[in-house]
């Protein structure tokens, strides 16, 4: 019975920098994989960055692993590090994760992640209609309420 390798993975778009190690801490295998093919590490546990687009992949890794999402600014020793590499990153969170070391961050659950999406979109729909106003009031305003673009 062969046992469960842990996995550290360092997210960007469209692709992960992944490193595979043992409960010994060997790494066993590291290498560039795409979003589509994470599947094939189903069952083992896996630990991630919180970046700026970690829902997709964490929604993906979420259905057949158990996935922990790193919070990047109290994990020190990857913040302060004074060498990143994507190969590094991924190797010190499968080591974090092994030793059971990380600074976990959040997740809501998915209702409360789409009242979220829908302030977002309200918010930015509100400053383009805001910007939008303030353009054409520079055109309306001086002109006595006449609308003329020059």
């Amino acid at each position: 019975m062969s046992e469960t390798p842990y996995i550290g993975m360092d997210c960007h778009d469209g692709h992960s920098q992944v490193a595979v190690m043992a409960s010994d801490g060997t790494i066993l295998d590291e290498r560039r994989v795409t979003d589509s093919a994470l599947a094939e590490f189903a069952g083992s546990p896996v630990a991630s960055m919180a970046t700026g687009f970690y829902r997709h992949v964490y929604e993906t890794l979420d259905e057949h692993m158990d996935v922990t999402l790193v919070n990047p600014k109290k994990t020190r020793v990857i913040a302060e590090a004074s060498v990143k590499t994507d190969n590094i990153d991924a190797q010190m969170l499968a080591h974090l994760l092994r030793a059971n070391l990380l600074a976990e961050s959040y997740v809501p659950p998915r209702e409360i992640c789409e009242q979220r999406d829908l302030v977002r979109t309200r918010k930015t729909l509100v400053e383009t209609l805001t910007v939008r106003s303030y353009s054409e009031s520079t055109y309306i305003l001086p002109n006595e309420g006449r609308f003329h673009p020059e």
